[in-house]
């Protein structure tokens, strides 16, 4: 009779052993799909964290550019084809120092016509990341 039991322990032990087999790969494939989910959930974070920097640096930019075009519009600017006190610039870097003045626009009615467009524009970009980010 013991001999039935032993034949039965060790049947019953070569099942487990067995199942343990099959159930191995089973885990190591789930180890590995939830490794690669969670790389793809990381990459998503970085994306979203570089659009929240990107929108941050939009809105610093565009409350410069409004706090440039109130102390515009306080001057008085009327009759005035040139400004002393702002100019829109377009700068070329020629090297890592030199920089090279190619434009530059004094006229306070076009730095406010456009100060108040680039305002729009920016806006506009922090929407489209702000629906980027929400969706």
């Amino acid at each position: 009779m013991s001999t039935k039991k032993e034949s039965a322990a060790v049947a019953q032990n070569e099942k487990q052993e067995n199942e343990n087999v099959s159930i191995a790969p089973a885990i190591e494939t789930s180890v590995t799909d939830l490794q690669k989910k969670l790389e793809e959930q990381l990459q998503e974070l970085t994306r979203k964290k570089n659009l929240a920097d990107r929108r941050q640096i939009f809105i610093l930019k565009r409350d410069s550019l409004k706090n440039f075009l109130t102390d515009l519009e306080a001057e008085e600017i009327t009759g005035n084809f040139e400004s002393a006190q702002a100019k829109i610039s377009f700068i070329f870097k020629t090297g890592s120092y030199r920089e090279e003045e190619k434009f530059n626009i004094a006229i306070p009615e076009l730095i406010v016509k456009h100060a108040k467009y680039l305002i729009t524009d920016i806006d506009k970009a922090v929407v489209n990341i702000e629906v980027e980010l929400l969706a």
